[in-house]
């Protein structure tokens, strides 16, 4: 690689590190008092530490002449000072002063430093802590198409996983590390600078060298945690799908397949995660090779300039003293540049969730839905999922007011697509749905879905108790209404019949449950949120006759009174519908009373004696 080119690469990074730090302040906030006086703190041990290695040299000198000491009080300030001190009468005052000055500039430096890292420290926790926050916030504002295209075991790592997630800390810690480094380095190469500036010319030179060695390797360095992270992301997202359908593992026997390749992803993300670690030793090895090298080239130069008189003995062993001190920080830069370059992959991964591209949003509306006056209407809806792809055209219904609408037809011709644009977990293309006459995107979501509920076949149940999961979303629920709720769901018995009662835990996705008690924890949880629309999507389709039964008890104690929408394949739960749509290719082919649907015969009447031969 040119160096020409190393030195675009150089500023990119620059520019990249720039851009990445305002993203992070903008979205935390963090305190920039502290950042500030972190800075100061810097600034103060790194001048501390010019002080007490300048120091040095009066003192080495005074230890091989004498006479030194005396030109100490020559100096302007602290020569004043030497001079009007009643404790200071001899060489040997001057001396322990001195001891006491370079000492006290080393407490100060460090006492420094502690109080920036200090800084650093609770605004970088900060900035992960308000990030997190922040990313999960934006998970729960974007509307469901998002989670239909994302891989969620992938989004769970980058805001859970400490080591992507906490890599805002680590890039802000190491920055402040690295800053404080390049101050004292730069503290050291102007003290190089006003001791001899002709060796500190030939100093620059083999620095050079370095620079272009580590932003060599530094670009490598990048590559692999760029292609780390994905493999990291990726190995995340197999193993929440696996361990998420374990079920499905074990009945199809394929553990040694899911093993083997889970390994083999493993292996591809070690084999990143060494090569950063390879390189970065790489680095770290090779700059002090080349520091060590400079050493010997610069010993020669200064006995060169020593037999020249160019200076003193004193001033000899200082520089040496001060430019090994230099080497020392720059090999620590090139390792800190190395982490700093390590993390910009990570980081912009996290920032991806911020950005508003790919990220769908549901538009809010600002008039408060107060529940059914008349009733609700589709009308010409078109909704896609992908652009050019539609999954309902043309649909136009009726629903009113606490009547039940039944949308039948074949997997796959949008019955369930429908009825999710109506709590808005989806926007329409074109067309509208409106309530009341009005269209459902002038209401608040919060107040409309509030008179929404839902009973899914597939029924949605956290890793809670079973009270928990019931009252999930309610305030204040009396133990009356919970038992109300849950005799009415015919589920009451049930839970009375466990050791813990309400207090029992019903597993992930409620696993220590029947497909049938958990529907009716879902009836119940819908009962106690009193809403004034109903979808029942498939809520009986799965269920064995007998507890069919009971959940069609439960359903006729929640249906009263409500605008109900049901989702149906098994057509003989909607017998009590006052209309039907039939649903085929995303259309409407057909809608009307039940009788009226028969006596058409059309398509609802060829379902209706197609499942005849099966129920």
């Amino acid at each position: 690689m040119n160096s020409e080119k190393m030195k675009q690469n150089f500023f990119a990074n620059l520019v990249e590190i720039y851009k990445l730090i305002k993203a992070i302040f903008s979205i935390a906030n963090p305190n920039r008092l502290f950042l500030v006086l972190s800075l100061f703190c810097i600034i103060i041990a790194s001048i501390a530490q010019a002080a007490g290695l300048g120091l040095v040299i009066p003192v080495l000198n005074g230890l091989i002449d004498n006479a030194q000491f005396l030109k100490i009080s020559s100096t302007p300030v602290l020569g004043y000072f030497i001079k009007n001190a009643a404790f200071i009468n001899s060489n040997i005052d001057i001396f322990v002063f001195m001891i006491v000055l370079i000492a006290a500039a080393v407490y100060i430096e460090n006492v420094a430093i502690f109080f920036s890292e200090f800084l650093a420290a609770d605004v970088s926790t900060n900035i992960t802590h308000r990030i997190r926050s922040r990313a999960f916030e934006r998970y729960l504002g974007f509307g469901k198409v998002f989670y239909d295209k994302v891989n969620m075991g992938e989004q769970n790592a980058v805001i859970m996983d400490e080591h992507i997630m906490g890599s805002c800390q680590e890039f802000i810690v190491w920055l402040n590390k690295m800053l404080a480094t390049l101050a004292f380095a730069l503290t050291f190469f102007l003290l190089l600078v006003v001791i001899s500036w002709k060796l500190t010319a030939f100093v620059f030179i083999l620095l050079s060298v370095t620079y272009y060695i580590m932003q060599l390797m530094s670009n490598r360095i990048r590559v692999s945690s760029k292609e780390g992270l994905k493999e990291k992301l990726k190995l995340f997202s197999h193993s929440w799908q696996i361990l998420s359908n374990i079920t499905l593992v074990k009945l199809y026997n394929t553990e040694n397949k899911e093993r083997d390749k889970f390994n083999a992803i493993s292996g591809e993300f070690k084999r990143h995660a060494f090569n950063v670690l390879k390189k970065q030793a790489a680095l770290l090895a090779i700059v002090d090779i080349v520091n060590s090298t400079s050493i010997v080239l610069i010993v020669c130069v200064s006995v060169f300039l020593f037999f020249l008189k160019d200076y003193s003995i004193g001033v000899f062993l200082i520089y040496f003293v001060i430019l090994r001190r230099l080497t020392q920080h720059g090999r620590v830069i090139a390792n800190q540049w190395s982490y700093v370059i390590r993390f910009i992959p990570l980081i912009k991964r996290i920032l991806w969730i911020f950005e508003e591209s790919d990220k769908p949003y549901i538009k809010n509306g600002n008039i408060t839905f107060d529940g059914i006056k008349t009733g609700i209407s589709y009308n010409n809806v078109y909704f896609s999922y992908r652009k050019g792809l539609p999954i309902l055209k043309e649909v136009t219904f009726k629903n009113n007011k606490n009547k039940i609408l039944a949308i039948v037809g074949p997997t796959g011709s949008g019955k369930t697509t429908a009825a999710n644009l109506l709590p808005r977990f989806y926007e329409y293309d074109s067309g509208s749905i409106e309530i009341n006459g009005r269209n459902i995107m002038d209401f608040d979501l919060k107040t409309l879905r509030k008179k929404i509920g839902i009973v899914n076949q597939d029924v949605m149940l956290m890793n809670d108790t079973i009270k928990n999961n019931i009252i999930y979303g309610l305030e204040k629920v009396h133990d009356t209404e919970l038992d109300g709720a849950t005799r009415n769901a015919q589920i009451y018995d049930f839970i009375m019949s466990l050791p813990e009662r309400y207090d029992t835990f019903v597993g992930d996705r409620g696993v220590r449950l029947s497909g049938g008690e958990k529907q009716r924890i879902s009836i119940a949880r819908a009962i106690l949120k009193n809403p004034d629309i109903l979808i029942l999507d498939e809520a009986t389709s799965a269920l064995d006759s007998e507890t069919e039964k009971l959940m069609q008890k439960a359903l006729k104690n929640i249906l009263k009174e409500r605008t109900v929408f049901v989702i149906a394949h098994r057509l003989s739960t909607i017998q009590d519908a006052d209309w039907i749509v039939v649903l085929e290719n995303g259309q409407v082919k057909e809608q009307g009373k039940l009788q009226e649907l028969l006596k058409k015969k059309g398509r609802f009447y060829y379902y209706w004696q197609l499942q005849k031969l099966f129920y």
